[in-house]
């Protein structure tokens, strides 16, 4: 008798002890769900996705040092030694004849502008307005 009026004592210490667990755990949950109930239904009403697009800087113009060296470094990798020479001079000449030029246009018409970036209207032309399939060469 007393050693089943022991098990039977543990067993009830047990599940008191797991009813207490499980009251602290539904407790912390409840908790934790409020908070990101409250969280989650706070920052959803006080803003959407593009209401402070306006306030944002400008994607700013690289100069075009900077932008012919990006681009002679990233196609390096990928030419033979004779092919990027050819590629260093055209770059050169670019920079000489055109590029220049091409530059203070991109800068007047990123003056211009009263949306967004300069890059915007190229974007949208190049890469969401058409509606053929892109075929990628992997």
């Amino acid at each position: 008798v007393r050693e089943i009026s022991h098990l039977i004592s543990s067993s009830l210490h047990r599940v008191k002890d797991n009813e207490k667990m499980s009251k602290d755990q539904n407790s912390n949950a409840t908790t934790m769900s409020q908070e990101l109930t409250y969280s989650s239904s706070s920052s959803a009403t006080s803003t959407s996705t593009y209401d402070h697009q306006s306030t944002l800087p400008s994607l700013p113009i690289p100069p075009l040092d900077d932008t012919l060296k990006k681009f002679v470094d990233s196609v390096e990798p990928l030419l033979s030694p004779t092919q990027m020479a050819r590629t260093k001079e055209i770059v050169k000449d670019f920079k000489k004849k055109d590029g220049a030029k091409l530059q203070k246009l991109l800068n007047e018409y990123d003056n211009c502008i009263t949306r967004g970036s300069y890059i915007e209207e190229f974007w949208s032309d190049a890469y969401l307005e058409p509606d053929t399939p892109v075929v990628l060469n992997v």
